[in-house]
């Protein structure tokens, strides 16, 4: 084979500089892929967890609406959620069983960290009194932690809303390497086809071929972990221990209670008496 002949040939099959950032970015992308799915279990867990609990968050939704049908009212912010019939009964039964051990430790109704729900019945108040409230940090469409059961009447999850943090806050991860990966998929698409009808040889074609190979690869294994990762079982009894005693979100409920009586909505007695009752309890049950 003449020489200039080779050389051409070795000029030809050169991969270019736009070539191999193309590259580079596809093996980016798949480490980030690949790191992100490293931790994809973890997030179902805590996905499952955060589902578990909304799902009591709604029934704690519909009894209320109950109580208010039969009653022509809802429960005022003395009697809390305790009076509502059926309630804790309900949240220990069904799908809710788990969590039946660890609830009966309580006599009154509460989410699974061992905190009574954070209900407010703000037609009571003057305007102001709940501005405190846990939902003006939630979501105004499709609610993590909280529900409105009607027209000032909200009810809340404080450890719902620090298991939501948790289990949504990476989603950002999944979220942008999908898009980067078809920000990725488009650009190299554009660049294989120009290239191919600039190409005057089958060597550049077949490096467009090989970046384009290498974006479809990665194409195909973002879709096969996210299936994976949505057609994953999601059975409840995957949750293990349902209960377990929270002291740093009691301290976060009785805060929260306080700002109430401090702006209105609640009454300073009452909240005494359940701050002394509730650190006695968890001082007991942290005993054991």
């Amino acid at each position: 084979m003449p020489a200039d002949l080779f050389d051409g040939l070795l000029e030809s099959a050169a991969v270019k500089p736009l070539d191999a950032l193309l590259i580079l970015v596809c093996l980016l992308f798949s480490t980030g892929v690949i790191v992100d799915r490293r931790w994809a279990d973890e997030r179902a867990q805590h996905r499952m967890w955060v589902e578990f609990q909304q799902e009591a968050l709604d029934l704690v939704e519909r009894r209320l609406q109950t109580f208010e049908q039969k009653n022509g009212r809802f429960p005022t912010m003395a009697e809390g959620l305790s009076v509502v019939p059926k309630l804790r009964d309900d949240l220990m039964k069904g799908k809710f069983a788990p969590a039946q051990a660890f609830l009966r430790q309580f006599d009154d109704v509460r989410t699974i960290q061992g905190i009574p729900y954070v209900y407010e019945n703000r037609r009571e108040a003057q305007k102001g009194a709940f501005d405190a409230s846990p939902q003006s940090q939630d979501r105004k469409k499709n609610p993590r932690f909280s529900r409105k059961i009607a027209d000032g009447v909200v009810v809340s999850s404080l450890g719902l809303m620090s298991d939501s943090q948790a289990a949504f806050g990476p989603m950002w991860v999944d979220a942008l390497l999908i898009l980067a990966g078809g920000i990725v998929l488009l650009v190299t698409l554009g660049y294989a086809i120009a290239r191919n009808r600039r190409s005057t040889d089958r060597v550049r074609g077949v490096n467009a071929m090989i970046i384009l190979g290498v974006a479809v690869l990665l194409t195909i294994l973002i879709v096969v972990t996210n299936v994976t990762s949505s057609t994953r079982t999601k059975s409840f009894e995957r949750l293990g221990a349902v209960g377990v005693l929270r002291q740093d979100l009691l301290e976060d409920y009785l805060a929260l209670r306080q700002k109430f009586v401090a702006d209105g909505g609640l009454d300073a007695a009452l909240a005494a008496q359940e701050a002394e009752t509730l650190r006695a309890e968890f001082a007991r049950l942290a005993g054991r």
